[in-house]
């Protein structure tokens, strides 16, 4: 037990490595802006029923993913200050830019993968009734496709299972890295996806926390108890 005065008692409520969550599954899923966007991404959970993921209507996976890149999000802030004769620090700071963005690697060549990178919808395309040929032109016309996109990890099992994630309501391929044809690497389609305002709903980006070991551990991660 630590002393009263120590800096663990200041502390020991916090220091719960139960806490430290890794996700040993992630999914990218992709949906065009006519789908509904989530506000949540599990269901059940009443009257005793299990908790589960929600069923995403109308969202396509994105496949497999490398391994070594994962599915890693990042935010660019821009921010302006005012400052004033007298003061050291600002007496006035705005956030101008708040983009939110994730990098993946699909390994997985297929139709939604190949619309993805090359930013070509291929619904008016068909294969070559002899050879079964996919061929298509680059498109020109600089055209940037909004989607909704969702990406969810997950870590534990069973009741312990957990679930998070995060929604761009109207994300958009901002940018598209090397495919090598050849050598040690597979034939890959990285991307990267930016958040951009849905104006509907008046927001770019949600975020999720969930499933049944959250819903038992709310108490101890800060919230009130929730009872079944």
């Amino acid at each position: 037990m630590p002393g009263a005065n120590s800096l663990d008692a200041l502390v020991v409520n916090a220091m719960d490595k139960q806490h430290v969550r890794k996700g040993k599954k992630v999914a990218v899923l992709w949906a065009p802006m006519s789908v509904a966007f989530p506000t949540k991404i599990t269901q059940g959970g009443a009257s005793g029923a299990p908790i589960t993921l929600a069923d995403l209507t109308g969202f396509f996976g994105v496949g497999l993913l490398r391994k070594d890149d994962a599915v890693t999000h990042s935010r660019d802030q821009d921010r302006s200050t005012v400052e004033a004769i007298g003061f050291q620090d600002p007496v006035r700071e705005d956030i101008d830019k708040d983009t939110h963005s994730f990098q993946m690697v699909p390994l997985q060549t297929f139709k939604k993968t190949i619309e993805l990178y090359h930013g070509v919808d291929l619904t008016s395309y068909t294969l070559d009734p002899n050879t079964g040929e996919l061929s298509f032109p680059q498109p020109t016309d600089g055209v940037v496709t909004q989607g909704r996109w969702v990406t969810i990890a997950q870590d534990g099992v069973g009741l312990d299972r957990f679930w998070w994630g995060r929604g761009f309501t109207a994300g958009v391929v901002s940018e598209t890295d090397d495919q090598s044809m050849g050598g040690e690497d597979p034939w890959t389609y990285p991307m990267t996806i930016s958040s951009q305002t849905d104006t509907a709903l008046g927001y770019g980006v949600h975020h999720y926390f969930g499933g049944p070991g959250w819903k038992s551990r709310a108490e101890a991660l800060g919230f009130a108890a929730v009872t079944p």
